[in-house]
């Protein structure tokens, strides 16, 4: 389990200290709590079961800051059913119906922060079903 995050203990049982994970796109805020993010370790390496796998992890090139990108992949995806409009160059989310107790979405209450437009995603519009 080289390069992975992960706690020596099953996720059931630590999901109460962890606080759901934010993004910011555009005008609103898409919230991932820890049942989105945290997956056991039977999942990903059968081999080694009872321990609790961060699913979000850095990007290489954002790890040693040669990029400014965050790729928004499996982990956040599965949390919210997406369309991607290539023709109109937009992507359309919203809550996945077996997430919606631990993701939801939001407007957001601020502007949008310049370090977050790393998430790759900035250049497309994004609307919520």
């Amino acid at each position: 389990m080289d390069r992975i995050c992960y706690i020596d203990q099953r996720c059931e049982g630590i999901y109460d200290q962890f606080k759901p994970i934010k993004f910011q796109i555009g005008q609103k805020v898409f919230s991932v709590g820890p049942p989105g993010y945290l997956v056991p370790s039977e999942d990903i390496a059968p081999d080694q079961p009872g321990m609790c796998i961060i699913a979000f992890q850095p990007s290489p090139d954002v790890a040693s800051g040669s990029y400014q990108i965050f790729l928004l992949g499996d982990t956040f995806l599965r949390n919210f059913y997406s369309i991607f409009d290539y023709d109109n160059h937009e992507v359309g989310l919203a809550v996945n119906v077996s997430s919606d107790k631990w993701s939801k979405i939001e407007n957001a209450t601020s502007p949008l922060i310049p370090y977050l437009m790393v998430m790759g995603i900035t250049y497309l519009s994004c609307f919520v079903l």
